[in-house]
């Protein structure tokens, strides 16, 4: 995604329209996609750069723009695509609980069912790498958690030598 300048509420065009179509790929819900930065745009931002850990002003700027195309990469994991929560399915719902279950935190069985198994091992998760213990996965846990895995892995093949 490319833009021309700074976008904020009240901004209109293509340029919009494509931060609309950003955003929903990632699972950030703008409303629609008219190519009017309005109430629901402007929160979707806001969530976007919360979740990824940007100043949170609700306007898009090149920095915001350099992460979310880092986030619509296709060399991302699938589990980094949008923020998951309670209620979600899917793929990456069945990744995390995979990941959960391989450091000890029992999220069930890999349903791709994000219910209340997976949300309390998200929280436990949370609390014990002193995470935002909200259950919602975005960014900041979805970082912890490869670099959880990432140590795990390597205190696993050190025990075979």
């Amino acid at each position: 995604m490319e833009i021309s300048g700074t976008l904020r509420k009240g901004s209109k065009g293509e340029d919009v329209k494509e931060l609309q179509r950003s955003l929903k790929a990632l699972g950030f819900d703008t409303g629609g996609v008219d190519g009017v930065f309005g109430e629901e745009t402007e929160a979707a931002v806001l969530a976007f750069q919360n979740s990824y850990d940007l100043y949170d002003d609700g306007t898009v700027g090149q920095h915001f723009v350099d992460t979310l195309n880092g986030a619509l990469s296709s060399d991302r994991p699938e589990l980094c695509k949008r923020l998951i929560a309670r209620g979600h399915r899917g793929d990456d719902v069945r990744i995390l609980q995979t990941i959960l279950g391989a450091l000890g935190f029992d999220a069930g069985r890999p349903d791709g069912v994000f219910g209340g198994g997976t949300h309390d091992a998200v929280v436990g998760f949370q609390t014990a790498l002193g995470l935002k213990a909200d259950g919602v996965v975005g960014a900041r846990t979805v970082d912890a958690l490869f670099r959880a895995l990432a140590v795990s892995t390597k205190d696993d093949s050190s025990a075979d030598v």
